[in-house]
């Protein structure tokens, strides 16, 4: 139905849509979409190498079920056409047109006349239309020893669609031949079908075959208030939602009860007898065999984003071949995809710290981060953090511009997860549904950078144990990983954490072995801070930074101006001085500081007191700690 509505109608009002105007595009892609699965595509992604690929993760369910056409979400995006399905189409991309007509020669193969799309470069696509046979009509590459020649799309891949904009050249994909889609030749039918059938495909089909022999008159009845999934899943259930909303609504229930692992016989009594099922139940007889369709499809999304990964091999040999080079986001401080930790006491200001570093690397200024560290390009960054209001974000938004309009790149390039108007979010990493609710909200927002502020927030486990951390670090890497996104990670340091050298912060020392640099922000006294580098794995260390605070809030090195030592540092520092510049022990040096106030003739406070002294000096770097065997020795800073 949806190839006869497109030749018999859209093709002609596609054809009157100059596309000399970029509001042409949109409608161009929703004529597109009255008709077909249409997936967003990046169009001006950071890494060139991911632009015309899919926005979505497991976007390839959308050639087994048409996607819901949101305007929004193509918005500065290209677009993709699925195979598959859902569209009943086969197109052949071509790679090499002399060598693609000498297959067609050779082979005695013909191509009929059909709808034909110029890329924004030198290859065309031809479209067709494959035979409701109830096969599927898979994806094929045709290549020589030199080259691809053609690619076939069908289930499982797509192609760029016309309007969206080739990266390397600037141009629109255009629709070169105005005529109706052809249905495909027998040759390509048969290329097509070649072969062995994609795991996924057959487990779907597996699926589908048995829903036939279920019957909804043997459904149980479900108490919806005792099942165990989150308020928000049933209240979508147990209301009515508008024509336009339910596909989307629909597939969103499905992937929720699909990863609460709830039984297909659960979601199709789930959908039989509730306000959810509503659009289900206009499909008849044919209603449950589309829905488990629809299950079996989530179940492939799903087992697929769980799906352990396979253990490869490299060689030293490899790398002197493939002679892989960091990328820095900031040079000589944050390398790409490596996680960043913003370590700090309670109150010190790491949340206004990480937002005044995330608003220079959206909108670089020329001298770099901080006035000295080159930043490599303009990021975008997602940030989930669970403290502060919007309220509080903008008046601080407010200061840091004197009130002024933000930047442009500033304003499309920090974006806060939330809800009603809140910049606040929770969620735990373990929990299978706020990871889909992460996975989700990336690929439609697609950041660069994603961060949790605080961790203490995010996470369940024992933060004092290194097995439960490193588990929950570890999946949270890997997450990030997959999604190609550089992780950023906030962290309050403990009561006892100032000066001992802990990389990661409170908690198991497994937090410091994960990271792979990690920042501390030390207050010193009123606008004056030092921001010292705790780790840094892939770099030469930065040391310690002195800086300040400005009054619109902003961060600046402040050059040649140590931290001047109190009365209170005197006594430590004369102390580890008539100790030779080494104290072994904490009690050593309470011990010598007592007796030179003694010699001074002042009163000397309680041991207690001194010791607090000696964690301040350590806070303030006039004097260094560090363990030898099970002791805390004390040294002067070199």
């Amino acid at each position: 139905m949806s190839i006869e509505k497109f030749n018999e109608i859209v093709l002609k009002t596609l054809s009157e849509i100059d596309l000399s105007k970029d509001s042409s595009r949109m409608q161009l892609y929703e004529g597109l979409a009255s008709c077909f699965s249409l997936i967003p595509l990046h169009q001006n992604h950071s890494n060139p190498s991911r632009n015309k690929s899919p926005v979505e993760s497991g976007w390839q369910r959308w050639c087994h079920v048409k996607r819901p056409f949101k305007a929004e979400d193509f918005k500065g995006m290209n677009a993709g056409i699925t195979g598959g399905p859902s569209n009943t189409l086969l197109i052949i991309d071509e790679d090499h047109a002399e060598k693609f007509n000498n297959y067609l020669f050779e082979k005695n193969f013909s191509l009929p006349e059909t709808l034909t799309i110029k890329s924004g470069g030198k290859s065309r696509h031809f479209y067709y239309s494959t035979p409701s046979d109830g096969k599927i009509y898979k994806s094929r590459t045709v290549k020589d020893d030199e080259c691809v020649i053609f690619d076939l799309i069908g289930d499982g891949r797509q192609a760029v669609a016309p309007g969206s904009i080739h990266p390397a050249t600037g141009q629109p994909y255009r629709i070169e031949y105005f005529v109706p889609i052809a249905p495909a030749p027998d040759w390509l039918l048969a290329l097509s079908l070649g072969g062995e059938e994609r795991k996924e495909t057959s487990r779907v089909q597996e699926a589908v075959s048995k829903a036939v022999q279920i019957d909804p008159d043997t459904l149980p009845r479900i108490d919806l208030q005792s099942m165990n999934v989150p308020d928000s899943v049933k209240v979508k259930i147990l209301y009515s939602h508008p024509k336009g909303t339910r596909s989307e609504v629909e597939m969103s229930v499905i992937d929720s009860l699909v990863l609460a692992q709830k039984s297909d016989e659960t979601i199709l009594s789930i959908f039989e007898q509730f306000p959810i099922g509503e659009k289900h139940r206009e499909y008849g007889q044919n209603r449950i065999k589309r829905l488990v369709h629809q299950i079996a499809v989530a179940r492939v999304f799903t087992e697929n984003m769980c799906e352990a990964k396979p253990i490869e091999t490299v060689t030293l040999g490899d790398l002197e071949v493939l002679k892989p080079e960091m990328e820095f986001i900031i040079d000589g401080l944050w390398p790409k995809y490596e996680p960043l930790m913003i370590l700090g006491k309670g109150g010190v200001g790491k949340s206004l710290f990480t937002l005044d570093m995330l608003m220079q690397l959206a909108s670089p200024p020329e001298e770099g981060f901080l006035g000295r560290f080159k930043i490599n390009g303009k990021y975008r960054s997602l940030i989930f953090q669970a403290e502060n209001s919007a309220a509080s974000i903008y008046r601080r938004q407010q200061l840091m511009f004197d009130g002024k309009p933000l930047p442009e790149d500033v304003r499309n390039n920090i974006i806060f997860a939330g809800e009603k108007g809140d910049a606040r979010a929770r969620g735990i990493f373990s929990d299978p549904q706020f990871l889909s609710s992460l996975s989700r909200i990336i690929h439609k927002v697609a950041p660069d950078i994603l961060v949790f502020d605080p961790l203490i927030s995010f996470h369940d486990a024992d933060e004092n144990s290194n097995q439960a951390m490193r588990k929950v670090l570890d999946g949270i890497k890997d997450f990030a990983s997959d999604l190609k996104v550089t992780l950023m990670v906030v962290h309050h340091l403990g009561k006892a954490d100032g000066g001992n050298g802990n990389s990661g912060g409170r908690g198991a020392s497994a937090i410091g072995d994960w990271n792979s640099g990690s920042l501390e922000l030390k207050k010193r006294k009123d606008d004056l801070f030092e921001l010292v580098n705790l780790k840094s794995r892939d770099s030469e260390s930065l040391g310690s930074l002195n800086l300040r605070r400005t009054p619109n809030l902003r961060y600046e090195i402040v050059e040649n101006e140590p931290v001047k030592a109190s009365s209170k540092d005197n006594t430590v520092l004369a102390a580890i001085h008539a100790l030779g510049g080494k104290a072994a022990t904490h009690q050593e040096l309470v011990s010598r500081m007592t007796d030179i106030l003694t010699e001074k003739g002042q009163k000397s406070p309680s041991r207690n007191t001194l010791r607090s002294w000696i964690t301040e000096a350590i806070e303030r770097s006039i004097i260094v700690e560090e363990m030898q065997g099970n002791k805390k020795s004390l040294y002067l800073k070199s």
